[in-house]
């Protein structure tokens, strides 16, 4: 089925071209929709829920001109090699679904059967890292494509960077997660883009390749890093950066948080790039690994692993009462 012909992902994406309709009403609406209908998608079917819902007729007007330019969006040729799954597709991984701002869409260039491979871990860290830091994040991301674990990374320079790298060293599976699906960022990255795609790997962002790219869409990239993942390596960062918005999300997620023993690394002095290591770590908010504890570490992903399997199969059934 080409996109073109899928109804319900036409109907959601141009229900999120109307104003006030964003992912969190879009899901509430068309989950009443999507149960009262028995999951048969249609546009007749749908414009008559809208008017049980009391929209009125220039609501129904615009939502129909919104499917116009939504039909035309996606005939063009930047849209045809991108794949669009949506809140309400089987594809969508579960572990998403959690967040208290999921992404309504995905889309993905690339190999999205991995999408349901719950075994990710996130390695991120700064742009401006250590030639030590680049060396744990590629090693961290190599050890772990051994334990089949999908590696999560931003394609930001520096550790992101690094991570991927890794992990195709050992011929493994990496996510990188963007802002942008036709224009790469950055610029030097568009090789390793096209190595990660060539080894079936995936691209994916919630922003749709006709959007413009808004002031804080690297932070709500940051959430969607953590968010696909069981725990998030965080290899260099200082204090005050963009990788502690990762963190922050990593911990609201309740997913673990890993840093390396850096009592044991041979660090330059005044390097600040493990000063937000160091507080995580004083603050009691990280746990650290090296290879030694990789056995404990496992055991407390395939842990949080279960955890998210069973959250998800209690909000189905709530969701499913209320309705």
């Amino acid at each position: 089925v080409t996109i073109l012909n899928n109804i319900q992902t036409i109907i959601l994406l141009a229900l999120n071209e109307i104003k006030n309709y964003g992912p969190k009403t879009i899901i509430e609406l068309y989950s009443n929709f999507r149960y009262l209908n028995d999951n048969l998608f249609d546009f007749p079917d749908f414009i008559e829920f809208l008017k049980s819902k009391n929209l009125n007729e220039e609501f129904i007007e615009i939502f129909n001109q919104k499917v116009v330019y939504i039909q035309n969006e996606l005939s063009k040729d930047k849209v045809k090699s991108i794949k669009i799954i949506s809140f309400f597709d089987d594809e969508y991984p579960i572990q998403l679904t959690l967040l208290k701002n999921p992404p309504l869409f995905l889309f993905c260039r690339g190999n999205t059967i991995l999408l349901k491979n719950m075994n990710n871990i996130a390695i991120v860290g700064t742009r401006g890292n250590s030639e030590l830091g680049a060396k744990i994040a590629a090693k961290t991301a190599y050890s772990f494509v051994d334990y089949k674990y999908t590696i999560v990374s931003g394609l930001a320079r520096g550790i992101d960077t690094a991570a991927h790298i890794g992990t195709l060293r050992n011929n493994g599976n990496t996510i990188a997660i963007l802002t942008d699906l036709n224009k790469i960022y950055p610029s030097e990255n568009i090789s390793l883009a096209n190595e990660i795609l060539h080894k079936n790997g995936l691209l994916l962002s919630e922003i749709a390749p006709w959007k413009n790219i808004y002031r804080n869409a690297f932070v709500d990239r940051d959430r969607l890093q953590s968010g696909m993942s069981l725990g998030t390596f965080v290899i260099e960062t200082d204090i005050i950066g963009g990788t502690m918005h990762t963190v922050k999300f990593t911990l609201d997620q309740n997913r673990h948080l890993f840093v390396p023993d850096i009592s044991k690394l041979e660090y330059e002095d005044g390097f600040s790039k493990i000063n937000g290591i160091k507080h995580l770590i004083h603050e009691g908010k990280a746990i650290i690994y090296d290879k030694s504890t990789y056995p404990q570490v496992l055991d407390m992903l395939e842990k949080k692993k279960n955890e998210i399997i069973k959250e998800h199969i209690i909000k189905v059934e709530n969701t499913r009462k209320l309705l």
